[in-house]
């Protein structure tokens, strides 16, 4: 029996602005490609706050430095665990 892969969804109600904007972006493309699950909601939702925190404080001149790098290794280490880049796929098979 064939298992039906579900490409949409739903954010957490609670998600809102640039991170739902992300989280809109990113979510249908990971459930395509049938890497994304409803047990991976969390994890989505971490990485999409996180990135809009980072692009909110990349576009800030006056931008604390450290936390800026501590955000931008956590940006990335979500990113390979959700196979948002070519390395976390190939790892993956995809």
């Amino acid at each position: 029996m064939t298992q039906k892969i579900n490409t949409h969804i739903e954010a957490p109600e609670f998600l809102k602005g640039r991170a739902l904007e992300i989280w809109d972006d990113i979510a249908p493309e990971l459930a395509a490609l049938g890497i994304f699950q409803e047990t991976d909601v969390f994890c989505l939702v971490v990485y999409c706050d996180l990135a809009a925190e980072w692009l909110t404080l990349a576009a800030n001149e006056n931008k604390d430095e450290s936390v800026f790098c501590q955000i931008s290794d956590l940006v990335l280490k979500y990113s390979d665990a959700l196979g948002l880049n070519p390395a976390a796929r190939a790892k993956m098979g995809i």
